[in-house]
């Protein structure tokens, strides 16, 4: 399909469309290849319209809860030792989509401090996780 074809198109959808899609669940490649684009074209057409790329944006936000509780429901599903490493695979997959898609809310930050007595000066490390906090 023509570039001048495919905004057509888009724009026709609708954000609104795209938005259902991407709260659905749908990666962005599926949702270009139902309405017959390559994911770059979706791509540039959400990011050319401010109010299209804060729906977007706002849409992906949104799907981050529903990533980290679909790691816990693939590991809470998982009936034998195999599923289970394969369950742990995709939690740790999902678990690591949503931090990306909203990392104020389930991504990790790493705080150091120095500290200690002058001569024997020492460091600690905290991984702080969303739900935690470990201390190396």
């Amino acid at each position: 399909m023509a570039k001048g074809d495919v905004t057509r198109t888009l724009d026709e959808i609708g954000i609104d469309e795209i938005v259902r899609m991407i709260l659905e669940g749908d990666q962005m490649h599926v949702i270009a290849r139902a309405f017959k684009c390559s994911p770059g074209m979706l791509t540039q057409w959400i990011s050319k319209d401010d109010k299209r790329s804060a729906c977007a944006r706002e849409a992906r936000a949104a799907t981050a809860q529903m990533w980290e509780e679909k790691a816990e429901t693939v590991l809470k599903d998982a009936k034998d030792a195999f599923e289970l490493a394969k369950a742990r695979e995709l939690a740790h997959h999902y678990r690591w989509r949503a931090a990306k898609i909203n990392p104020r809310q389930f991504g990790e930050k790493v705080d150091v401090g120095i500290g200690g007595i002058a001569g024997a000066p020492s460091v600690k490390v905290s991984i702080v996780r969303a739900g935690g906090k470990d201390d190396l």
